[in-house]
Order: structure tokens, then sequence, then C-alpha cells
């Protein structure tokens, strides 16, 4: 019976472990799709809310000044979790248009998002994308 017991914690402890994964790099894929999403539609200050470093610091970032570009396209082209998926490098292609100069600019950003544990939500360590 004993013997039962254990085995049935044992199998359970490693499906909720499973589970627990699965949901954080279900909730990284969400994350950046927002994201992405954010910057597609100009919603600068929904995208920022991602940026913000362990230690509890933002970017300053000019949020009035990226009313100059427009992005057309946000392409993940790698991403790689750690072993406790808490951790994740993602690079990408940021396309986007400048009004003023009338070019489209590609831009390659590698990332380094993070798995707070408290908030349930996955951040960015780092700057807000330079748009020039």
């Amino acid at each position: 019976m004993l013997r039962t017991l254990v085995i049935i914690s044992v199998v359970l402890i490693a499906a909720c472990s499973s589970m627990t994964t699965q949901q954080r790099t279900s909730d990284l894929n969400d994350s950046l799709d927002r994201y992405a999403a954010a910057l597609r539609w100009a919603y600068y200050s929904d995208a920022l809310v991602y940026h913000i470093n362990r230690d509890g610091k933002r970017p300053e970032v000019n949020l009035d000044r990226l009313d100059d570009f427009s992005v057309t396209g946000f392409e993940i082209k790698k991403k790689i979790l750690n072993e406790n998926q808490i951790e994740a490098f993602v690079s990408g292609e940021l396309v986007y248009y400048s009004k003023e100069y009338g070019t489209v600019i590609k831009l390659k950003l590698e990332q380094n998002w993070w798995y707070n544990e408290e908030a349930k939500h996955w951040f960015i360590e780092g700057g807000f994308p330079d748009f020039k």
C-alpha cells in the first residue's frame, strides 16, 4: 500500500512539474505575441511594460518620438529557454518604416526574457528597441 502511494505521489509531482514547464513555455509564446502586436499597432507604452530589469528598473523611452515610426513586422528567428524555463534568449528581426525619411529599416533584436514567479509574467531584461 505504501509503495503504491509513493509511486502515485511521484507520478503526480512529475505531472505537475511538466504542466508548470509547459505553462511557462506557453506563457512566453503568448507574451512574445502580445509584445509583437503592441509594437505592430504602435501601442508602444504596452510594449514598454515588458521591459523591466530584475532590479525593477525600466528603460527611459521618449514615446512621443516613436510616432515617427511604424512597425511592419516582427519575426522571431531563435528562442532558447534554459533548463528551468525561467529565462529565455530570443533573437529576431524588427522591420519598421521611418515616416520622416520614407525608408524601411530592419533591426536585429537580441533579448533576454526572464520569468517573474511572483507576478507570473515574462519580462525583457534590457533596453527598448532603438528606432532611428
